[in-house]
């Protein structure tokens, strides 16, 4: 193969355009096409850049009986480990020279940023943190302990290794690229100042410019070379591992884009019914606006496309100032309604109520304490010596209640009515007070209030012993491992139950299939 042939050949294999590589050797275009036609040879110079450029020997360059010349390329990327070994030495070289050319107050300055640098740098363990607890909370769903113990101490193993090693690959190249490079940089600058200061004739001159064309050749030749480094290597990872967080981050993006759609078809729903809530429309639109910019923004990144800057930052800004107007118009819109802080006169109030009989045990549970305190008043009532009434009112439609007597406890419960979310007589009045900007306090819907009646001196046993009960409740309750243990006790408590009863069962079938028998 001839010269002109292996030169457009390793030009196409490197994915470079004639021009790319004229500006690599500081010549035309126009001389790298009549190279690779035949027509005019290299000179020497720009032969040993060649070789520097595609990886290869001066020999298998321009030998035209050597027509595999890819065998160095080859070699080169499977010393993959040898490489690194030169690249750690190199850095350990290029630290010792750059720290002896540095006074004590710059070490100790660099050793002070690169600290700080590496607190900074730990926040790269947050979403490790987030995906070892998501892993957990998915594992610990199988019933064997043994085995989510050993998975979940794997899983965090290996994060664990990828962090570190991700840790300290981004505090070395942080380095290089803020010490060494700079540091690498200066010395070439004071050497190339120098050589042009010593420069005694003209001839020296052109000489020195000759040179330094190489030098300027072979250094762009070196970096092409080093785009196979470590270096790279580690720079290209650490961008894969940002692109990967904001992927991440853009999920939850895209639930919220079908959320403000959901709203959307909401506000639109409400218009075709004569509800117009102007400021609402307008928010939700700019606000779907905003949300599909910043998934392009984020696409953009994450896969590395051409920004169309001058647009998003005009739909960025047109977005925002959208929203404020949409949220400007929706509150003066609210300004202009009438609240009125009581249920709607649409709902009835009913009562029960629930009569027992009074003993110095006696005492009130409740299915939620919280509740309970807020709604539990007592009425004085000394005609009741024996008894004690017990009453609910509530808002049926909303609530379930119930008072039962069980030994020395009276229980009193509460829960949600859901059906009332389907009443058509509720959405008819939502919609009532949507339209004429009218709104109720819906949530004293939920309000139950318990009235506790009888004389004075039940009334303090009564307190007492709910005050005691609540006090035990709440010290078992709080103690999780204890509640845990005896859940698992009566599990297997019910466990052994069952296997007896299946056993007497099984007795009882055997009996009478034995009297079946006899009777024939």
């Amino acid at each position: 193969m001839s010269f002109n042939e292996k030169l457009q050949t390793l030009r196409k294999e490197n994915k470079l355009s004639q021009e790319q590589l004229a500006d690599m050797l500081d010549v035309t275009r126009q001389s790298v096409s009549k190279w690779e036609s035949g027509t005019t040879y290299p000179e020497m110079d720009k032969l040993i850049t060649m070789c520097k450029i595609f990886k290869c020997s001066l020999d298998d360059l321009t030998n035209d009986e050597i027509s595999e010349i890819s065998s160095f390329k080859k070699n080169n990327n499977n010393n993959f480990v040898n490489g690194i070994i030169s690249n750690i030495s190199d850095l350990i070289n290029e630290t010792a020279s750059m720290i002896k050319s540095m006074s004590g107050g710059q070490i100790i300055g660099m050793i002070i940023s690169l600290f700080i640098l590496g607190l900074f740098l730990m926040i790269i363990r947050l979403p490790f943190s987030f995906i070892e607890q998501g892993f957990y909370a998915v594992v610990s769903n199988i019933p064997n302990k043994q085995i989510v113990g050993f998975t979940s101490g794997l899983f965090n193993l290996i994060l664990d290794i990828i962090f570190c090693a991700l840790y300290i690959l981004s505090l070395i190249y942080i380095y290089k690229v803020a010490y060494l490079d700079k540091y690498e940089n200066g010395a070439t600058s004071l050497k190339e100042d120098a050589d042009d200061v010593n420069s005694e004739d003209e001839e020296k001159n052109e000489k020195a410019i000759k040179k330094e064309s190489v030098k300027d050749s072979a250094s762009i030749a070196s970096k092409t070379y080093n785009e196979h480094s470590i270096f790279t290597f580690l720079g290209n990872m650490i961008m894969l591992f940002i692109r990967f967080l904001i992927g991440c981050f853009t999920i939850p993006f895209i639930f919220t884009l079908v959320v403000i759609f959901a709203v959307l078809a909401v506000v639109l729903y409400l218009f075709t019914q004569g509800i117009f809530y102007w400021g609402a429309f307008i928010s939700v639109f700019f606000a779907i606006v905003l949300n599909i910019w910043f998934l392009e923004a984020c696409i953009v990144f994450v896969f590395n496309k051409k920004p169309a800057f001058k647009r998003l930052l005009w739909t960025f800004i047109i977005g925002l100032c959208g929203l404020g107007m949409g949220l400007g118009v929706l509150l003066f819109e609210f300004a202009e309604a009438d609240y009125i802080d009581e249920a709607p006169t649409l709902f009835e109030q009913s009562k029960i109520d629930k009569e027992v009989g009074m003993s110095s045990n006696l005492t009130i549970r409740d299915n939620n304490y919280y509740y309970y305190y807020n709604h539990l008043n007592y009425e004085v009532d000394d005609n009741l010596k024996d008894k004690v009434i017990f009453s609910a009112t509530y808002y049926k439609d909303n609530r379930n209640v119930l008072i039962s007597e069980s030994g020395d406890y009276v229980d009193i419960q509460s829960t949600y009515n859901n059906s009332i979310v389907f009443n058509e007589s509720f959405r008819d009045l939502i919609k009532d007070c949507l339209k004429k900007k009218k709104f109720y306090n819906f949530d004293k819907l939920n309000f139950v209030e318990y009235t506790v009646r009888t004389s004075s001196e039940n009334i303090k046993i009564i307190k007492d012993n709910t005050a005691k009960y609540i006090r035990e409740y709440t010290s078992s309750y709080n103690s999780y491992e204890y509640t845990i243990r005896e859940y698992e006790n009566e599990i297997e408590r019910y466990k052994d139950e069952i296997d007896a009863l299946n056993e007497r069962i099984s007795e009882l079938e055997y009996y009478k299939e034995t009297v079946q028998n006899a009777v024939r």
